[in-house]
């Protein structure tokens, strides 16, 4: 109900859509360490939030894209999908976001509209909300110990990166790129495999 009265007001100011960014994201009990009874709730949350969202907003704005013969569809996931998480909920919910883009790129209807699909998977962002980021506030040398040992780079992703790789994405240059999930996060994904 939400999304639907988000994209009427998008649209009586705008006019059109053309681009979708899903940022959405988290997950609320990432504390939980064992499989046991009440877990089913933790994995049905994530994957509304993770998932349900982003699923509601496509289905909303894409009938707007193909009826402008244009349109770019950028859902931002984790690199949590890519290796062996403790927070199984919602790597799995990501998973079924950039799989859900994997699915929407293949289909004709929408490709021959020129829209196109793909997602972009950070690594740890730097932001005030971010576990590292808090840790910088209370030590300071822990916290560079800690993105040392985590990324190759040794930094945190800045969300300027990700802002970068999404202006690209939805230019007339990146027409060509469809269907792919994009790893942003300086190497960070390799040291946990």
């Amino acid at each position: 109900k939400n999304i639907s009265y988000f994209i009427k007001k998008t649209l009586n100011k705008f006019k059109k859509i053309d681009i979708l960014v899903n940022n959405i994201g988290g997950d609320e009990k990432s504390d939980i360490k064992l499989i046991k009874p009440g877990i089913y709730e933790t994995f049905i949350n994530s994957y509304n939030i993770n998932f349900g969202t982003s699923l509601n907003f496509i289905v909303y704005a894409l009938p707007h894209m193909k009826k402008n013969s244009w349109g770019r569809v950028i859902n931002i996931s984790s690199i949590s999908s890519l290796n062996l998480n403790k927070r199984i909920w919602y790597s799995n919910a990501k998973m079924s976001s950039e799989n859900l883009i994997k699915y929407l790129a293949t289909l004709k209807e929408y490709t021959n509209k020129k829209i196109t699909f793909n997602s972009i998977s950070p690594g740890h962002l730097n932001t005030k909300k971010s576990y590292l980021h808090k840790l910088k506030n209370k030590n300071k040398q822990m916290f560079y110990k800690e993105v040392e040992k985590r990324n190759p780079i040794g930094k945190l992703c800045e969300p300027e990166y990700i802002l970068n790789l999404i202006i690209y994405l939805c230019s007339v240059k990146a027409e060509f790129i469809n269907g792919s999930n994009i790893i942003v996060d300086g190497g960070e994904n390799l040291l946990k495999s």
